[in-house]
């Protein structure tokens, strides 16, 4: 139970990270200020509304980060899963 606990907090982790990367990536240096401000306003409405006028398709590109960050770890556990038959074997 407290390893599920563990791997997710460490699954939302990945995700927050993911997207904030990816959200700064797409702002000037002066939006990831306000960005930055917004985020630690802790007004998430503040925040997204921010994000929306200075990042087209906001929400299609933080779909696609998340996508292809699934996509990363389950191949990861895939591979992780091989190794542990292997050495089982």
């Amino acid at each position: 139970e407290d390893e599920k606990v563990h791997l997710t907090s460490l699954l939302e982790a990945n995700i927050h990270s993911t997207v904030i990367e990816n959200v700064l990536s797409e702002l000037s240096n002066d939006d990831k200020k306000q960005f930055l401000k917004n985020l630690l306003s802790d007004n998430h409405e503040i925040t997204l509304e921010h994000l929306k006028i200075k990042i087209e398709k906001l929400e299609d590109k933080i779909k696609n980060s998340v996508e292809d960050l699934k996509k990363e770890l389950l191949e990861d556990l895939a591979k992780a899963q091989k190794l542990a038959q292997e050495n089982n074997s």
